[in-house]
């Protein structure tokens, strides 16, 4: 028997594109004498369908699509993801054979964080089809055994979806965008049997994978810690997508890590005819940053200019002084320079129509290190779910891409055993001699620990020393943090400075998203420390 996986590119709200797909891949599988062809969850309506689109209109739309590709099943037999209606709407997987549906699985286990329930009525029912010699669960709840599940699955070597023996999982590719922030739809899926495994390796391709059951064949698909792979076809996604009428890109470009990996993925993903590079020096600016700055524009033959802001800050302290306000000096003062610098960047866009990409990494967006109306602005967040860590990795890869060093060498942090070395440590440049305030290691690993699990496992790891062990406790001895006072200070103005740092992430752009763990689910409460927790620190500070 030969069974056809299906994983194709789809698009939210955009039902006829996606039947399109279906009914091309289709006529290939047929042409490939395949049997059975298995598509994804949703993939008529697209995986995150907004309020705006949930209408009758674009329900009946896409029933009337099942209807089209239960059409097509004369030739072939098809199961995929999409609607049922009754007098309620629910997730679905229909299977339909010579021209009419056989029967159909119910989704019962609704994914909140796709808003899933906002939509669909939760209800529990599955039916069974048998390939050679096995019979199949079809569900889009239980990823098991036996069974063909069909997904939308979103992260990057998620452990939670090993493969599993005599077992179908069909996801599609693609992205989708929930205003806070955009997943990538991944792919990956494959086809389990006998103990013998088949892959669709190309992670955000579209692809058909047709299968002899008589002559299966063992494919490897060896996960990859590479983000490079990953993240290109997202802004790729985004950019068509979201942005059709095809602006210019605008990054400000401070001569840093972060700004120049973010130059050189847009014009990987979007081409250098359409990202324009600005450099806005100021009062701090040191040389080796304009230098670097400059490097990077020639190497990747983007549009660049230089647009200083100093007579900007000048103007707007002698406005304020003017006011009534004699001293704008300290953090006021470094807001105003980034502040100008994101005025700058959006009268760019404006004037060459363009949007705006926002520069900032994971700990820096987990902390607040960003100046509202300032560097915090922009259309998408192309680096906010990595830490300085990861941005350096994908540096390092976007060089190998290029094969040569287009981010200059002397940006990418050196992991060392137990440190962090720098040849140019990172630096907003908004006060004389400023670097980052982070401890680079242990609070890049310690904030997505803490994204999935609670402060109090990490004063547990303290006491029994485990926590040396850890990817973040690696970096402590070095970094002084054994000392139980230093440790306690340093944990507490961490968690209070990401509790405080809520509202502004609440009003950044959305974060493009490769692993499990993001800002979701924010609360702006003030932080409760529990009973256990005082009693943890108190026992730690006795040490």
């Amino acid at each position: 028997m030969k069974v056809a996986l299906g994983q194709i590119r789809i698009i939210s709200n955009n039902p006829n594109k996606n039947y399109l797909e279906m009914e091309d891949t289709i006529k290939r599988a047929i042409k490939e004498n395949a049997d059975i062809i298995i598509f994804p969850e949703l993939c008529v309506s697209g995986a995150y369908v907004s309020k705006r689109n949930l209408n009758d209109n674009f329900i009946e739309d896409v029933l009337s699509y099942n209807d089209k590709i239960v059409a097509l099943s004369k030739d072939i037999d098809i199961i995929w993801g999409s609607y049922y209606k009754e007098e309620l709407l629910y997730n679905a997987a229909y299977y339909a054979k010579n021209g009419a549906v056989v029967d159909y699985s119910l989704k019962s286990n609704l994914d909140k964080s796709r808003n899933e329930d906002q939509f669909f009525t939760p209800k529990s029912k599955s039916f069974s089809i048998e390939i050679e010699d096995i019979m199949y669960e079809v569900s889009l709840d239980n990823h098991k055994e036996n069974t063909i599940y069909l997904c939308t699955n979103i992260y990057k070597h998620d452990e939670s979806i090993p493969m599993k023996k005599n077992s179908i999982l069909i996801s599609g590719v693609g992205i989708y965008n929930d205003g806070n922030s955009v997943f990538g739809l991944r792919g990956e899926s494959y086809f389990n049997y006998h103990g013998l495994e088949a892959s669709l390796n190309e992670v955000y391709e579209s692809e058909l994978l047709v299968l002899d059951t008589q002559s299966f064949i063992e494919y490897l698909n060896i996960p990859s810690d590479e983000i490079l792979p990953y993240i290109l076809p997202i802004l790729e996604m985004f950019d068509e997508e979201h942005l059709s009428y095809g602006p210019k890109w605008i990054v400000g470009v401070s001569g840093g890590l972060d700004s120049s990996v973010s130059l050189a993925l847009l014009s990987l993903a979007i081409g250098e005819d359409r990202v324009h590079g600005v450099t806005m020096p100021g009062e701090f600016t040191r040389d080796i940053t304009l230098s670097n700055a400059y490097h990077l524009s020639k190497k990747l033959g983007v549009s660049f200019q230089e647009i200083p802001i100093g007579k900007l800050v000048k103007e707007t302290v002698n406005t304020l002084n003017e006011a009534a306000y004699d001293r704008v000096e300290g953090l006021t003062y470094e807001n105003i320079q980034a502040r100008l610098r994101g005025h700058t960047l959006m009268s760019v866009a404006s004037l060459i129509n363009g949007v705006v990409c926002n520069n900032g990494n994971k700990v820096e967006t987990g902390l607040g290190y960003a100046t509202m109306y300032g560097d915090a602005i922009g259309a998408l967040s192309v680096l906010g779910d990595l830490t300085k860590l990861e941005v350096g990795q994908l540096a390092r890869e976007i060089n190998e891409a290029y094969d040569e060093d287009v981010i200059p060498l002397n940006l990418i942090p050196k992991i060392e055993s137990d440190r962090i070395a720098w040849d140019f440590a990172p630096s907003a440049e908004l006060s004389q001699d400023q670097f980052d305030p982070f401890k680079w290691g242990y609070h890049d690993n310690l904030l997505v620990y803490l994204l999935s699990n609670s402060p109090e496992s990490v004063l547990e790891m303290y006491l029994d020393e485990s926590i040396y062990n850890t990817n973040f406790g690696m970096y402590m001895r070095h970094l002084e943090l054994d000392n139980p006072h230093a440790f306690i200070e340093d944990f507490e103005w961490f968690l209070r400075t990401i509790q405080l740092a809520t509202y502004k992430r609440l009003q950044t752009p959305p974060i493009v998203r490769v692993s499990k763990v993001g800002f979701e689910f924010e609360n702006q409460s003030n932080i409760y420390k529990t009973k256990q927790y005082e009693l943890l620190k108190e026992e730690i500070l006795k040490k």
